[in-house]
């Protein structure tokens, strides 16, 4: 695995959470995957995703989720778990039989999570659906970030497959070309800042929504807090950006903080990760 560029340095990884997500939510606008990041207060979009698969309110799953009943939760967290699934699996376009060969199911059993996703999230489809039209009109689609994706030559295709590929990817194409987009504006902020000219950086790689970086133990916390804020600027037009911060001795080996560059947080990681952390304190960290 990848090590930090010196031996007192340690290696950072930053990356957006929930971005694909967050994009979906802020193109269709649709309010329960909005919901999922500035309800108040915020929901647990697969909790959403699974009550709506049981037939249960959100308040009720998450009771079963929580349960100490460890035979309820099990199954309140395999709900979760598949209502994960056919949510991401849905967002790129696949359908009942694929979902039901992923998860092990029935065509049938997959086709009501579908239709239960499209309950839950009821901007979406029609979304989806005003991208086609979009595409078949222009032959491009507006990518946030302000860029396009061409796919006139796809949907002119005789190959009348191509060209309904094509029009069924459409919105997946805005997605991950903004996702692109603002992995790349972020880029461009970092190179841009005076991090490399003040402290001991060395820039490794983008990996599709993560950043990855080595920087020098003692300024790890100045510096991972300055490319966090970076990770966090406004992109999308509605909803806001969160990135994650895993810290470690090698890429593999990375301690997760979670959301929030906590001078606390990141120093206890860091001397976790060099094992200078006791019994008690790891608890902690």
């Amino acid at each position: 695995m990848r090590k930090p560029l010196r031996r007192d340095a340690v290696f950072v990884s930053l990356d957006l959470a929930g971005q694909e997500i967050r994009l979906l939510g802020d193109y269709s606008r649709d309010e329960n995957i909005m919901s999922a990041y500035i309800g108040d207060p915020p929901r647990d979009l697969h909790s959403f995703t699974a009550a709506m698969i049981l037939g249960l309110s959100y308040e009720e799953f998450r009771a079963r989720f929580e349960s100490k009943d460890e035979a309820v939760a099990a199954e309140a967290n395999l709900a979760r778990q598949r209502g994960k699934t056919v949510f991401f699996a849905s967002s790129y376009g696949a359908m009942a039989p694929k979902i039901a060969l992923g998860l092990g199911i029935s065509e049938e059993l997959a086709q009501t999570y579908l239709d239960a996703l499209d309950k839950a999230f009821p901007r979406v489809v029609p979304w989806k659906e005003e991208t086609e039209a979009f595409v078949s009109t222009h032959g491009w689609v507006p990518v946030l970030g302000g860029t396009r994706r061409h796919l006139r030559e796809l949907i002119l295709s005789d190959d009348k497959w191509t060209a309904s590929k094509a029009l069924r990817q459409a919105s997946n194409a805005r997605i991950q070309g903004a996702g692109g987009n603002q992995i790349r504006t972020i880029m461009g902020r970092v190179w841009d800042s005076d991090l490399f000219e003040r402290y001991d950086l060395r820039f490794y790689w983008p990996v599709h929504d993560e950043l990855c970086f080595s920087v020098r133990r003692d300024h790890a916390v100045p510096v991972i807090q300055a490319l966090h804020k970076m990770m966090c600027e406004k992109f999308l037009d509605v909803l806001p950006s969160a990135s994650s911060i895993g810290i470690g001795r090698t890429y593999g080996e990375l301690i997760e903080i979670g959301e929030v560059a906590d001078a606390d947080l990141i120093e206890g990681a860091v001397r976790k990760a060099f094992g200078e952390v006791g019994e008690e304190e790891s608890i902690l960290v």
